[in-house]
């Protein structure tokens, strides 16, 4: 079904779009739809104030976030009624609200088929052809309240002090269909460096993961984790893993990384650290570790 592009700053003019969506498609008035609302924020930090917000979350929108990092889809779970419902013009007037809030505006709609699959850059989790199509999905702590939220604000405090800012959590779709698991990671950005941390609560486990990545001008990814080292770590040139004590402080861990970039330059002259400035370059950094493990389990698959 096609995207209709307008701008909506009353709820009076998304619920007229609703109604004049509905009559175009051809949908049942009587038949609740669910509906898919484009925002468009100035700048990346807005987009997730908006995300993180609780009233946006007591929206109960499934959100995603596009190539453009400041541009969100979100996804109305519970299904819209026919415009003169109470529930879709309350939903309405507090979507467009939280929009208006953070300096944001609604410039899409789009009513989801029945069946139709809704990922992040247009990509189906799992794996084809034998690349890996990784989707993510930008979360929030409201969604996971099983998990200790100390570990994440701690994580986030300690970095912040380091000198990194908080980018986005995301949720990683591809895993939870493989594994049933529903992953929480929080991402965090060191611009001066170009170094992503990210820390990870693994669930129903008292396992916690913090990592650091770093993207060299050649191809090769560094990382430094406190996870155990699987038997394909230390196979793939490059997807260079270092393992560290998971008592270690996120200071430490970042000397240690650092240490390891500056030995990696000094080995190889011409090769510089690539820069990560969004959430976009965050994404395709994950896209590629995924593509290096991929290769390497396709190596030990061959021996």
């Amino acid at each position: 079904m096609s995207e209709q592009h307008l701008g909506f700053t009353t709820p009076e003019a998304l619920l007229r779009n609703i109604r004049q969506t509905v009559q175009s498609a051809g949908l049942n008035h009587n038949n609740a739809t669910m509906f898919l609302f484009l925002c468009e924020f100035h700048c990346q930090d807005q987009a997730g104030y908006f995300l993180n917000d609780p009233v946006t979350a007591e929206l109960e929108c499934e959100s995603e976030v596009t190539p453009q990092s400041s541009q969100i889809w979100l996804c109305s779970m519970a299904r819209l009624l026919t415009q003169d419902s109470p529930e879709t013009q309350a939903f309405c007037e507090t979507l467009v609200e939280q929009v208006l809030l953070y300096r944001g505006r609604l410039v899409a709609t789009k009513p989801v088929s029945s069946g139709e699959e809704f990922h992040i850059l247009g990509q189906e989790p799992g794996v084809k052809g034998g690349e890996v199509c990784q989707s993510f999905r930008i979360t929030t702590p409201a969604r996971f309240p099983h998990l200790d939220a100390t570990f994440y604000q701690e994580l986030t405090l300690e970095f912040r002090a380091l000198g990194f800012s908080h980018i986005a959590d995301l949720e990683e779709e591809r895993l939870t269909e493989q594994t049933d698991l529903h992953t929480f990671t929080r991402y965090l950005l060191h611009p001066q460096t170009s170094t992503v941390a990210k820390g990870t609560l693994l669930p129903e486990t008292a396992i916690r993961i913090t990592e650091l990545e770093s993207l060299m001008s050649d191809g090769t990814v560094l990382c430094t984790t406190t996870e155990s080292a699987g038997e394909d770590e230390h196979s793939n040139t490059s997807l260079l893993v270092t393992p560290v004590a998971e008592s270690l402080f996120p200071e430490e861990i970042l000397q240690l990384h650092l240490q390891k970039v500056e030995d990696y330059r000094a080995a190889k002259p011409f090769v510089s650290v690539r820069e990560i400035r969004a959430l976009d370059d965050v994404i395709d950094l994950q896209q590629l570790i995924a593509q290096r493990h991929l290769e390497t389990n396709q190596q030990i698959e061959w021996l």
